[in-house]
């Protein structure tokens, strides 16, 4: 790897790891999911910064090219990534539809009361 493709991969993956830090000190994440993201950033600075690390478990595997197996690891790792926040969002989801009914029958008997205790309180 020439000297100018390493350092383009470092500057990439260190703007990556601040751009990361910057928007979870923005919004307010949860602590799972911003460490999640901050050790990816890591990993890819680490790969940027030791790519013998990448070539040599390239090799050991059989993949054609290292390329090929830093494509693999990160679609592997997004794809578990999107999939627990698809059970997140069920969760939520499910957990909304809760409130909702509930609100709703508290609304409900609400209003059934109201005409009574109207009706009793003469004006």
């Amino acid at each position: 790897m020439s000297l100018s493709q390493r350092i383009f991969l470092i500057l990439g993956s260190v703007a990556t790891l601040l751009f990361f830090i910057s928007r979870i000190r923005k919004s307010k994440i949860k602590i799972s999911h911003s460490i999640f993201w901050i050790l990816f950033g890591f990993a890819l600075l680490f790969l940027a910064v030791i790519p013998s690390s990448v070539f040599q478990i390239s090799d050991f595997l059989g993949f054609q090219s290292p390329s090929n197996l830093v494509y693999l690891v990160v679609i592997f790792l997004l794809v578990l990534q999107q999939f627990s926040n698809t059970v997140r969002i069920s969760k939520l989801n499910e957990q909304v539809a809760a409130l909702t009914q509930a609100l709703a029958l508290h609304r409900l008997d609400s209003e059934e009361r109201s005409p009574q205790e109207s009706s009793a309180d003469p004006v």
